[in-house]
């Protein structure tokens, strides 16, 4: 945040987090169906930065039609039908990890994707470095959606997601460093579907290359997990794989999951197969 002269103590900039896994489908009236309810729910939650995964164009374009408004979206997909390795949202057939922020908060320094290999399953990265109009304070934000281990039994060719995981990981720590180097004022946040463990290689890659996990640092924070698959009740069969972690210097005052927010009683499921993350944070 930017220092004050004199004796007062200089102030940091507060933001709220949310990172959503809005469950990928191309069914046009499923998505109508779910989009207002998650329209709802963010708006709700008001958060400063959201950070979408299993995300389209059409899904971005249907939650402003059912009022989702005020945010500025950046993002580009793995790929579309017309065989282009990238498409940025005006193009986008495939699956995506938007960040959208709130217009009239932030000013855009800089943005860019990491595209990441796997077989079949290619996943790209998203980030931007947002400025506080009012204190002049940056945030970098990545948004991260990890391959998760395949099957035969899936339909699909069958690889091992945690050898792909660790490999991306390992690709972040690099890239990470050069964003960093370019944005050395910028605060850290990185957030997403990781689909891992607290005890797997990748996890560890990432805290110890200056991330943290925001579940643990948090002055205030939930232990539950945040993968519901649709229909669970009980939050203590929650699995983990949902994260937001933060860099140096950056306070986490609030962790939550939002899953009795986006449970429907009358359907018996909630919104999404994942609930959403919310982190308030000082930088």
């Amino acid at each position: 945040a930017e220092e004050k002269t004199g004796y007062q103590k200089a102030t940091l900039t507060q933001a709220s987090i949310m990172s959503y896994n809005i469950f990928w489908n191309i069914d046009a009236q499923e998505i109508s169906d779910r989009a207002g309810k998650i329209a709802n729910l963010i708006q709700t939650a008001d958060p400063d930065v959201l950070l979408l995964q299993e995300a389209h164009v059409q899904w971005l374009q249907t939650l402003q039609n059912k009022g989702l408004s005020g945010y500025t979206a950046y993002g580009w997909c793995a790929g579309n039908v017309t065989g282009s390795t990238h498409a940025h949202t005006a193009g986008c057939d495939d699956e995506m990890v938007p960040i959208l922020w709130k217009t009239d908060k932030y000013d855009l320094v800089d943005s860019g994707y990491l595209h990441v290999e796997a077989e079949k399953y290619p996943r790209t990265i998203n980030y931007v470095v947002l400025k506080d109009k009012s204190t002049n304070a940056q945030l970098l934000v990545m948004n991260y959606h990890a391959v998760p281990d395949k099957t035969e039994a899936d339909g699909n060719i069958a690889f091992d997601g945690e050898s792909v995981r660790r490999q991306t990981a390992q690709k972040l720590a690099w890239e990470l460093e050069k964003i960093r180097a370019e944005h050395p004022q910028a605060s850290m946040v990185l957030a997403g579907d990781c689909n891992m463990s607290m005890s797997s290689v990748a996890y560890y890659t990432l805290l110890a290359n200056g991330l943290h996990d925001g579940r643990k640092v948090a002055a205030d924070t939930i232990s539950e997990g945040s993968y519901n698959a649709w229909d669970r009740t009980d939050s203590k069969k929650y699995a983990l794989g949902d994260y937001i972690f933060t860099g140096d210097g950056v306070q986490v005052e609030v962790f939550d999951i939002l899953f009795n927010e986006d449970f429907d009683s009358n359907s018996g499921k909630h919104f999404s197969d994942h609930s959403p993350l919310v982190a308030q944070i000082k930088y």
